[in-house]
């Protein structure tokens, strides 16, 4: 099987295609040149540098011609604030363009697309009555990226949607996004010691 990872120099992307790599796979990937690859970086996985927002989805089809499968792990996420209007900006991003790249997909041969999304559409389905999606731009792209990805495949391309949960790790060459959050604010921060139950 020959799988294309949109996305795979990114942290997601990166480990997508280790594990691939490690069930005997074939794999390439489809990146923004924003990293210097080096000997961390399998040397078997074709690396095409291009932005699948900016590239048509002519230029795409012909980049996933001979594939079987896609994973893709691109797109900003609920730690991205965007200047306004927040709905345009997330719209383009994670529901346009991956129409486009899902569309290209289905043209071009491949037969399963995966698409890495948030676990905040699994909150918007199973508390309807929060009205996530209506109150919050990203929630209500990430729930209409699933919907047109799968419209996409129409009858020809499996399409499977992950919903992800807040996930830790790191990789080479890129500083871990969480460092910010959580390591960084907790060293500069006050520390504030809590007594056990039992010696108040």
């Amino acid at each position: 099987m020959r799988i294309m990872i949109v996305g795979g120099t990114g942290f997601l992307g990166f480990h997508a295609l280790q594990v691939a790599l490690s069930r005997g796979y074939s794999v390439n990937t489809l990146a923004i040149d924003d990293v210097v690859l080096g000997d961390w970086y399998p040397s078997e996985v074709n690396v095409q540098f291009g932005d699948v927002f900016g590239l048509t989805e002519d230029d795409l089809q012909k980049r996933f011609e001979g594939h079987d499968c896609m994973v893709y792990a691109v797109g900003p996420d609920d730690r991205i604030t965007p200047p306004a209007p927040a709905y345009e900006f997330f719209r383009f991003r994670l529901v346009e363009s991956v129409q486009k790249v899902a569309n290209a997909a289905r043209r071009a041969g491949v037969k399963k697309f995966v698409l890495l999304n948030s676990y905040f559409a699994y909150f918007d389905r199973i508390w309807p009555q929060k009205e996530l999606a209506r109150h919050h731009p990203y929630i209500r792209c990430r729930v209409e990226q699933a919907e047109r990805v799968i419209a996409a495949g129409k009858d020809s391309m499996a399409v499977m949607v992950l919903e992800l949960p807040y996930i830790f790790g790191s990789m080479p060459n890129r500083i871990p996004l969480w460092k910010d959050v959580l390591l960084d604010r907790f060293a500069k921060g006050n520390t504030i010691y809590f007594p056990r139950v039992g010696q108040i």
